[in-house]
């Protein structure tokens, strides 16, 4: 009966991504961190893989790969002794980060339809998701006339969530010829999720928050 159940399952499975056409979005761009000593918003690199298994025209789920590139110095408040020299403090920080999403994508202009019946020009779309994040972090206090250089790395990860608008856009839709397999995608968002992690045996809290704008494309399997 299980055996029989799960082939059922497989059929339908096999039938849904027949009738629905799945794509692979590749999207590349920038986003935003929080700075841990002066808390001011840091710009960084961005990229994300989305496999959008499309339940029908309208709906999709779409698990998504990240990740987050942020490189910045901070200064400290504090004043040190450099080669002579009196200089404000500043430390050198980068953060790696990987969300694992997984999204629900409503296309509320699907039913639209480009020329000769094709898809439509311009396909705007909602995505919601939401997944573990994975953060590593590595801060670097340089050398001082009286101290040596320390690098510090420390790991987070916990939930986090999503919400994004976006819109992807047909190549060749309304013309005499074919249409390309390949659309464009444009989408800007916020990511946020609260992270824990060890750091000289205590349990640290950080806030994984930030805005997000993606360019790529999305290419129909």
């Amino acid at each position: 009966m299980k055996r029989y159940v799960m082939t059922i399952a497989l059929a339908a499975m096999l039938s849904t991504t027949s009738l629905f056409a799945n794509s692979i979005d590749g999207k590349i761009g920038t986003s935003t961190v929080q700075g841990r000593i002066d808390n001011k918003t840091k710009f960084g690199f961005d990229a994300a893989i989305d496999y959008n298994l499309e339940l029908d025209p309208f709906f999709s789920i779409a698990p998504q790969f990240g990740f987050q590139w942020a490189s910045f110095d901070e200064k400290t408040g504090q004043s040190v002794t450099i080669s002579g020299k009196t200089v404000d403090q500043e430390i050198a920080q980068d953060w790696y980060t990987f969300p694992l999403m997984i999204q629900a994508k409503i296309f509320p202009m699907a039913g639209m339809t480009g020329g000769l019946g094709g898809k439509p020009p311009v396909s705007p779309y909602l995505a919601i998701g939401g997944g573990w994040t994975w953060m590593f972090y590595e801060s670097t206090t340089p050398k001082t006339d009286t101290s040596a250089e320390v690098t510090s790395r420390e790991a987070f990860s916990g939930f986090a969530y999503q919400a994004l608008i976006g819109s992807k856009f047909a190549l060749g839709s309304g013309g005499l010829g074919p249409q390309s397999a390949v659309d464009l995608v444009l989408e800007a968002g916020y990511r946020g999720g609260k992270l824990e992690g060890e750091v000289n045996n205590n349990t640290v809290s950080i806030e994984s928050d930030g805005w997000i704008i993606r360019a790529g494309v999305s290419y129909t399997l």
